[in-house]
Formats: structure tokens, sequence, C-alpha cells
């Protein structure tokens, strides 16, 4: 994509199906603005125009939209998340194992009969326990 108005029109086919009306509206900008922008190649949007695009596609990346850098989207968080090793796992599994031990340890101490705000809690817990070791 060389020019802006190339990128604009990539977002119209992108978020309204090519329907510049249906952008236009999304966007807060006339329709008549946006055709003129996309019939000119050479047109330059306003500032105003450019950022209610950006405000209203927050994922759209402003050096891909402005200059034509990178890409069209910005990275998404996921992306320079770590997945957690096996080792992690392991130890997420070993930690998750104390603390259900832990749980039915302090279900012994309950007293008997188990209070009724109680009872509905503990049997959740309880159940969960038992389905999950």
């Amino acid at each position: 994509m060389n020019t802006i108005s190339q990128r604009i029109r990539t977002l119209v086919e992108y978020y309204a199906r090519g329907r510049q009306n249906e952008f236009a509206a999304s966007v807060g900008v006339n329709y008549g603005t946006l055709n003129t922008m996309l019939l000119d190649a050479n047109a330059n949007p306003t500032y105003r125009v450019l950022r209610k695009i950006l405000e209203t596609y927050p994922d759209v990346s402003g050096d891909w939209l402005l200059k034509g850098e990178g890409d069209m989207f910005k990275p998404m968080l996921s992306d320079y998340l770590e997945a957690p090793s096996d080792e992690k796992y392991q130890m997420m599994e070993k930690e998750i194992r104390s603390l259900k031990d832990k749980i039915v340890k302090l279900l012994d101490f309950l007293p008997d009969p188990i209070p009724a705000s109680l009872g509905k809690l503990v049997s959740n817990e309880y159940a969960y326990c038992a389905i999950a070791a």
C-alpha cells in the first residue's frame, strides 16, 4: 500500500465489506469526505479523520495507517507472552495438588453438622477437589 488513501480503502474493505457509507458512519465522518479521500490517491485526510479511524478501530496500527510501515494491526498482547514451559506446568500442577490436599485437610476440621451457610460452599469445594484429584 503506497498511499494513505489506499490504506484507508483497505480498512473500508476489511471493516465494512467495501461499503463506504457504512465505514464513514462507523467512524463518524461525512460520506462525501471519505469518498473524496478514496477517489483521489493524493488526498491527504485531516488529522480529525485519522484520529477518528484510530479511535474507532484501536487494533489498527497508527504507523501502518499514517506511514505504511509495519503490519496493518497492532500486535496482540499474547504475541509478547511466553508460553509456560513443561517445568512451569509441572510446578503449577504440584502447587494445585498441594492446595487440594490442604483443602481436604481443612474440611476435616469443620463442625459436624456443617452450618447451612457453609454447606453449599464446602460441598462445591469438596466436589471440585474430588473431581480434580
